[in-house]
């Protein structure tokens, strides 16, 4: 019997509560593994430390930061934000997903790009 393939092992790290119970939500209705570092996330500084954190680990394939936009237009927010950025361009397997109105698009970024077999698979070609 052909061995199954693994999935890759996914991290997503959040600023806010709202996000947080989204994707526990999106885990079970889904059926999706990743683990959720929702505290972690509460400001850039302390996603920068759980992106270091987690690239010591060497523990997952993909690192997904979201991150809320109407927050980080202007100041000292916006030059922060900018750091992140220019932190994450260094590692090809961390991705800056920026939500502005909703950052449940970034979710299904996720969904479809790599994980395109775990979904419905009656919705797939549901126009």
């Amino acid at each position: 019997m052909p061995e199954r393939p693994l999935s890759p092992a996914i991290a997503v790290i959040s600023e806010g509560d709202t996000e947080s119970w989204y994707l526990n939500q999106l885990k079970t209705c889904e059926r999706i593994d990743f683990k959720l570092f929702p505290k972690e996330g509460r400001n850039l500084k302390d996603m920068k430390k759980q992106n270091t954190s987690l690239i010591k680990d060497n523990s997952y394939d993909y690192i997904f930061c979201l991150v809320d936009m109407d927050t980080k237009q202007t100041g000292v927010e916006k030059q922060k934000l900018s750091e992140l950025k220019t932190y994450i361009q260094a590692y090809p397997n961390i991705f800056l997903l920026e939500s502005q109105p909703c950052f449940e698009s970034g979710s299904i970024f996720i969904i479809r790009t790599f994980l395109p077999d775990t979904s419905n698979p009656g919705m797939v070609n549901y126009r």
